[in-house]
């Protein structure tokens, strides 16, 4: 790859700061649409995290980020600040939604630039590495976490998968996506867990091994109460429900 983008946004930095109260399939929290640096300050830590992470695979990493209608200007430079800071090769605002193509100009031209930068692109563990050290790596190296706990029907998995001859392939981690942990509720930048792995998987067509951590599905999940419920159209023709 000649250079990573990470997309962010200002509601998601706040809520990584741990002081909202948001449940999946319920409606966010109007808090966390009114202005608030210090909230992007504390939840700064996680996207800090994802830098440091990808500084180690030695490309350019451009930081997007989505603009909503209630971001205010001076929440959008504390973004960029940080962004800046933590080893970003250059950051960039997306206001495709509202603006079409042209809100999109911006990210395209540092994405560009990104891509001239000098690229020492290298992988973080080699591929006859045992799946074992590979998954403890990934935990280390990227979540910021100690290591990993292999549970009894993910060891079983492994032992096949190591007879059947597949252990030289690479492997992925599905967990929450709320947390660089596998424990949603662990926000911001946790330290010293360790990730249960109580299955692995085999994709043997698209030759990869994926490991199932902690409580998540990987099947899309939908709310109790889908959004669908809550859009209409009025006399008017507007759309309400939408946000």
């Amino acid at each position: 790859p000649n250079a990573e983008v990470i997309v962010c946004t200002v509601r998601a930095l706040k809520f990584q700061s741990g002081r909202f109260a948001i449940k999946p399939g319920q409606p966010i929290p109007q808090s966390l649409f009114e202005k608030n640096t210090e909230a992007i300050e504390i939840g700064a830590a996680n996207l800090q995290a994802h830098l440091e992470a990808l500084r180690k695979f030695g490309i350019p990493t451009v930081v997007a980020l989505n603009r909503f209608p209630h971001d205010t200007d001076r929440e959008i430079e504390t973004v960029r600040r940080f962004a800046l800071e933590f080893g970003a090769t250059g950051f960039a605002v997306s206001d495709a939604f509202s603006r079409g193509s042209n809100g999109a100009v911006e990210l395209a031209q540092t994405v560009m630039a990104a891509c001239d930068q000098p690229n020492h692109f290298q992988f973080l563990y080699p591929l006859d590495m045992p799946i074992e050290e590979k998954l403890t790596t990934i935990v280390r190296e990227v979540y910021g976490g100690e290591g990993v706990e292999i549970q009894s029907q993910a060891r079983r998995r492994l032992d096949q998968f190591r007879d059947w001859g597949f252990e030289h392939l690479p492997v992925c981690i599905a967990k929450t996506q709320y947390s660089l942990s596998h424990d949603p509720t662990r926000l911001g930048r946790p330290r010293g867990f360790r990730a249960p792995i109580r299955d692995l998987r085999l994709a043997a067509g698209a030759g990869f091994i994926y490991a199932i951590a902690g409580d998540i599905s990987t099947m899309p999940g939908l709310p109790r109460d889908p959004a669908a419920l809550r859009i209409d159209v009025n006399d008017d023709g507007a759309i309400t429900g939408i946000s």
